[in-house]
């Protein structure tokens, strides 16, 4: 009687602990659905858009401009040139999700150049009354503008994050190898600290695994790239942006990447290639 009693309670405590757990998780989920749902809407409102600025009718693209703003804006004049494709790199929502922020990659022909360049921007749209639209009074920052605020102004001051090193030598690689430069830091302050960006070129890789550095924590930037392309001495710059303390440092990587052919007319260099691959092997 008592166990029966028993197992009734464990039963009661197990579905009340449930019912309490089950909206957390359909509230995630949702969420992330309804997040996808909102940036395929901006996603197909930013490319009716550009479509209609590239077929020249922007009567019917201004119908696209947050009505503030429609006054102080000509489609016509904004396009500087003619638009003759464009591609969505990105939609992503900010904080409250009542903007978007739109990267687009438009093939623009112009006069000042002799046939078609790619030209990147980024672009803000705001949700209004149900539905979104692009407000060319508030651009987003550009890249330029970022490292002006988070860099150069503050060059000399000290940064909040604390790098052990700043400076990533591998020393040498065979041209085909992957280097895999980390970085690590300390946040010594008393606010957490968010990865926002990597800036550096297309061919190194960001792999930072954790962005979100608590207050008195430690973290590290994770790089990869592939040598294949490389030969020579390499002495890369790399900028890490962190928020909210609007701040950037500037990380280099540096080395030498041989071709198999000077590798193979060097002794020495023939030498430590082998004892790295017997090191490798014997690595579990």
């Amino acid at each position: 009687m008592f166990r029966s009693r028993l197992v009734q309670l464990s039963k009661g405590f197990l579905l009340v602990l449930l019912l309490a757990l089950m909206p957390t998780v359909v509230d995630s989920t949702v969420a992330d659905s309804m997040d996808s749902a909102e940036i395929e809407r901006i996603r197909q409102r930013a490319g009716d858009y550009f479509t209609a600025v590239g077929s020249r009718r922007f009567a019917q693209a201004r119908q696209f401009i947050l009505p503030a703003s429609r006054k102080d804006f000509d489609p016509n004049r904004s396009a500087k040139g003619s638009v003759t494709g464009f591609d969505i790199l990105g939609v992503e929502l900010e904080e409250g999700k009542r903007s978007a922020i739109v990267e687009v990659e438009r093939e623009v022909v112009a006069a000042v150049v002799a046939g078609r360049v790619k030209v990147r921007k980024k672009f803000r749209w705001k949700l209004e009354a149900g539905q979104w639209f692009l407000d060319p009074n508030d651009p987003p920052k550009t890249d330029a503008e970022i490292f002006q605020e988070y860099y150069y102004s503050k060059r000399g001051a000290e940064t909040t994050a604390e790098f052990e090193e700043t400076v990533f030598d591998f020393d040498w690689a065979a041209r085909g190898d992957l280097v895999q430069p980390r970085f690590s830091f300390r946040n010594p302050g008393a606010r957490d600290l968010v990865i926002e960006k990597v800036y550096g070129p297309e061919w190194l890789l960001d792999r930072t695994e954790t962005v979100h550095i608590p207050a008195g924590s430690s973290g590290e930037v994770r790089m990869e790239f592939d040598t294949s392309a490389i030969s020579g001495r390499l002495s890369q710059d790399v900028f890490v942006r962190f928020e909210p303390v609007k701040e950037m440092v500037k990380l280099r990587i540096k080395g030498r990447v041989f071709t198999q052919e000077e590798i193979d007319r060097s002794p020495s260099l023939t030498r430590k290639a082998a004892e790295r691959k017997a090191a490798q092997a014997a690595t579990p």
